[in-house]
Formats: C-alpha cells, sequence, structure tokens
C-alpha cells in the first residue's frame, strides 16, 4: 500500500512542477492605442520610476484554475530607474517581505517569488513608447531559474522562476507590459499588497470570486475579532 501511495504522489508532484514554456510561441496583439502618458503628472518626477497606470485582474471563480492578468505603464525618469528595469520576474511577488524570507535552497535561496503549485505563463509582452514618439515591441528574452523548496516535513519540492530581460530602455521612456497567467493552488500565502516599491498613480484591482470564498472569509474575519475582543 506504502509503494502505491508513493508513486501517486510522486506522479502527481512531477506534473505539477513542469516547466512551461509554450508562451514563447504566442503573439500578444497590443491595443491599436500607444502607452498613454496622459495621467502623468508632475508629482513623482524625481523618483526612478513612476507607475503611470496598472490593471490587476484575477478570475478565481474556479477551484481547478485560478486566473490572473495584469497590464503596467512606467515612465522610466533616472538612470537608477533604467537598472531596476532591467527585467521582470514571473511570478511576481506581491508580499516581498513573506516571500523573501521562504525556505529555499540553493543559489535562488534568496529569491524574492512566491511558492506556487503549479504556474503557468500564457503570454508576456513589453513595448516601450520613446521620447521621439516611436513605439518599440521588446523582444522575448526570458531565463527560467530552477528553484527548490523544502516542506515543513523536509520533502523537497521545485517550481520555476521565469526573468525577462528588457534590453535597451532608457531614460524619458515609457514602458508598457502584459501578461497572462494560470495557477493552480494558493499563490504563494495568498497576500497581495498591490502598492509595491514604486509609486502608483492609478491602480485598478478586478476581482472575481466565488461567494462561498467570500463567506468563508468573512466567516473567519468575525471569529478573529471575537477572539480579540473577548
Amino acid at each position: 500500500m506504502r509503494k502505491i501511495i508513493f508513486f501517486i504522489v510522486f506522479f502527481v508532484s512531477s506534473i505539477a512542477h513542469s516547466q512551461y514554456v509554450s508562451f514563447k510561441k504566442e503573439q500578444y496583439v497590443w491595443p491599436n492605442v500607444a502607452p498613454s502618458q496622459s495621467k502623468q503628472t508632475d508629482d513623482f518626477m524625481n523618483e526612478d520610476v513612476v507607475i503611470i497606470d496598472e490593471v490587476v485582474k484575477f478570475n478565481l471563480l474556479t477551484r481547478s484554475i485560478q486566473v490572473m492578468e495584469k497590464n503596467c505603464i512606467l515612465k522610466v525618469n533616472t538612470e537608477n530607474g533604467v537598472k531596476k528595469l532591467k527585467s521582470i520576474s514571473l511570478p511576481e511577488s506581491f508580499d516581498v517581505g513573506a516571500d523573501y524570507h521562504l525556505a529555499q535552497q540553493g543559489r535562488q535561496k534568496l529569491t524574492q517569488a512566491p511558492f506556487i503549485y503549479d504556474f503557468k505563463i500564457i503570454h508576456f509582452a513589453a513595448r516601450v513608447l520613446k521620447k521621439n514618439g516611436t513605439i518599440v515591441d521588446l523582444p522575448m528574452n526570458v531565463k527560467i531559474n530552477k528553484v527548490f523548496w523544502l516542506e515543513n516535513d523536509g520533502n523537497r519540492l521545485e517550481n520555476f522562476n521565469y526573468i525577462f530581460s528588457l534590453e535597451n530602455i532608457e531614460v524619458g521612456d515609457v514602458l508598457e507590459y502584459n501578461y497572462l497567467v494560470h495557477f493552480v493552488g494558493r499563490y504563494g500565502f495568498n497576500l497581495f499588497f498591490l502598492m509595491g516599491t514604486f509609486p502608483n498613480k492609478i491602480l485598478f484591482l478586478k476581482l472575481n470570486i466565488l461567494l462561498s470564498e467570500i463567506l468563508k472569509i468573512s466567516k473567519s474575519f468575525l471569529v478573529r475579532m471575537e477572539q480579540i475582543l473577548f
């Protein structure tokens, strides 16, 4: 019986942590408009990078596959900002403080990435609006690192960190990137702090979630409040 259970667990684990690279063949079609600068003001001109517009959408209506899409437009103001936008890493961390201290192994032990049981990139695309008004689509240049994790019982798991290089970014450029991902299970600790290290002018969040999950969250909140009050 133990041998059968071991075989099943190993089989599922090997599938869940496969490396997905089909996104390299996907050609994302940008809207027929340039990255917008209309929402930019002088409030953050001294910052290295400022997010002009950001849209994050979660679709959590099924328990099998969760969906997240993000579109972000950033203005690069300084040379230091150019250095900060050398690359974008997926899965993206929305809780850097927690993800930084997760139990990883090897060279990636300080990777600020959440653990996700099964993570698949559907598409990733990036483009730049230059100061002269031209729009440049950035080439797909991705490095894939295997990351090892330790469970509480000492078992070792693995998944992957996808690092997309952003080349030829200059001061004054407006960078726009878009990605769509599917994932199974929790996204790290399921805590999302959407205000990151860059100042943000506008953030739009759309969340589709099961009613049962909302009731579960509300019940948990009420239990904690009761414990605090009494």
